[in-house]
């Protein structure tokens, strides 16, 4: 799990397909996958209704983030 880290925060991009190491892209591929699918299946209905369109794993942290930190801030407020 530690190694999906760098996906999540956008440490780690996405291989060339067509490059010298297309096989590393593959393996890429299905880790962001695992990522994407790990992250959405531990969310709520409203959390995932927000990130439901969304195409990775790092977009999806980011929309997450931005909305705790909305969150926290509306809480601060009161």
């Amino acid at each position: 799990m530690c190694d999906l880290w760098k996906i999540v925060i956008g440490n780690e991009k996405k291989k060339n397909p067509f490059g010298v190491y297309g096989s590393e892209a593959k393996t890429w591929s299905y880790r962001e996958k695992i990522t994407r699918v790990v992250i959405k299946n531990s969310l709520g209905t409203e959390d995932n209704r927000q990130v439901q369109s969304v195409k990775t794993a790092a977009e999806i942290w980011e929309i997450l983030n931005i909305s705790d930190v909305a969150m926290v801030s509306q809480l601060d407020d009161t």
